[in-house]
């Protein structure tokens, strides 16, 4: 009796034992099952994660790409207007260096005519002076020899009249 009692307590304490080792292997099981579904859930958040930011990296990549593509149009519209201004540009700097150029030969010209008048109306008004001084000249002289007949025609009279020319 005492070994079946002792058996009996044995049983009772395996039968405890296999009773908590199958609430712990339960336990552990629904724990493992948790963390499955937590992984699996994990995993499901990484994929929808890793989906995201391909997606954003896309988006991004094609928007970069948009932008770059705007950029070097700008940078060949820009291009094309700087040839184009620097063209009008040599072509405004011809222009002014042909007129520059032009008003410069009209100016030596203007100033080589005005050289020659001068010289001209300097050389006329020389033989002018000149021509009127021998005018001058020969009226004064004509004038001396006038006034001179005059003067004894004047002398001769006062004389006839009885007067002294020298003491008027």
């Amino acid at each position: 009796m005492e070994e079946i009692e002792s058996l009996k307590v044995e049983l009772a304490t395996r039968t405890e034992h296999a009773r908590r080792s199958r609430d712990m292997s339960a336990r552990m099981e629904e724990r493992m099952h948790a963390a499955q579904a937590e992984v699996v859930q994990e995993k499901e958040d990484k994929r929808d994660i890793s989906t995201d930011l391909t997606r954003q990296y896309k988006m991004m990549q094609s928007e970069l790409g948009l932008k770059v593509h705007i950029l070097e149009q700008t940078v060949t519209t820009l291009r094309s207007q700087l040839a184009s201004t620097e063209t009008e540009l040599q072509q405004a700097r011809k222009e002014r260096d042909n007129i520059r150029e032009e008003k410069d030969g009209i100016i030596t010209e203007l100033q080589f005519k005005i050289d020659t008048m001068e010289s001209a109306y300097e050389t006329l008004l020389h033989d002018t002076l000149d021509k009127m001084g021998d005018k001058v000249e020969e009226a004064k002289k004509r004038w001396f020899s006038e006034s001179r007949e005059i003067q004894e025609t004047n002398k001769k009279l006062l004389l006839a009249f009885g007067l002294n020319p020298l003491e008027i």
